[in-house]
């Protein structure tokens, strides 16, 4: 199996759209079931993160993408929150290629992009309907903090949401 892991490329818009609509429509559909009865405007937040891939911008940022045997598996983002401090976005996989440690490839590279950029610390968030990704995150040493100023989900959410932080 050859697996790649790379920042994206210009050529690879329309991928990349493809796979938020993926990540997000599997978000949306978690999402309107209780506790949570909400409804995500997929369309709306893919075209947002497509007209703001700014934020994952090298040197600092990244929007990586992970291929197996030539095929995109998988994405996972990097931003800037502070001036030494980071936030893990979006880690997704693809059903179809879930089971391969590719969870635990792609984490190893932000955390190791993300010392290379002088971070002393990673964030990040995520729903409790993501328990695997949870224990992903705890296996590489993040551990449950209160909300940080840098997080962008609604407060509302919170009571079902988990707020991660990694010292570097």
């Amino acid at each position: 199996m050859d697996i790649q892991i790379f920042q994206y490329k210009e050529s690879q818009l329309e991928k990349i759209r493809l796979l938020l609509i993926e990540y997000l429509t599997f978000i949306a559909n978690e999402a309107i079931k209780p506790p949570w009865e909400r409804n995500v405007d997929v369309e709306h937040e893919v075209d947002f993160t497509m007209n703001n891939l700014d934020k994952f911008a090298e040197p600092d940022g990244r929007l990586l993408l992970v291929e197996v045997d030539n095929q995109i598996a998988g994405t996972i983002s990097l931003r800037k929150v502070r001036e030494d401090c980071g936030e893990i976005k979006r880690m997704y996989i693809k059903p179809e290629f879930r089971g391969n440690k590719l969870g635990n490839l792609m984490i190893e590279k932000v955390i190791s992009v993300s010392k290379e950029n002088g971070f002393s610390k990673l964030y990040l968030d995520t729903a409790l309907f993501m328990s695997s990704a949870v224990s992903l995150y705890k296996k590489f040493g993040f551990r449950e903090i209160g909300s940080y100023p840098e997080c962008k989900v609604p407060k509302e959410y919170w009571d079902n949401w988990i707020f991660m932080m990694k010292e570097l």
